[in-house]
């Protein structure tokens, strides 16, 4: 999961919760600077929640997150990288994982 660099929000009142398939907490971010959402949160697993909530005082910009795939170690190395599943048609991933005896 990477964040928007505009991401803004009042630390500590208006967090927003990333959480695991199975509802254990993986991160919190909160804050006015990129320092504060710009760590890069991996998940393990294939489902992600997030929960936000805001005591309305104080405004930001808000925040945006992209989640974007990465494949187990058994997958050969180059056939699905991050760059050529980002930049192919969807349905062009579909018919070659389905063609694939993992």
């Amino acid at each position: 999961i990477e964040f928007d660099k505009r991401c803004s929000t009042e630390r500590r009142h208006d967090p927003l919760v990333i959480l695991d398939s199975e509802h254990r907490v993986i991160a919190t971010r909160s804050g006015r600077e990129w320092c504060d959402w710009s760590k890069v949160i991996n998940v393990n697993g294939d489902e992600i929640c997030w929960h936000f909530t805001s005591d309305g005082s104080v405004n930001g910009w808000g925040w945006k997150f992209t989640v974007y795939p990465t494949l187990p170690s058994s997958v050969p190395s180059g056939i699905f990288s991050d760059y050529k599943i980002l930049t192919k048609a969807s349905i062009d991933l579909v018919i070659n994982i389905l063609k694939m005896d993992l």
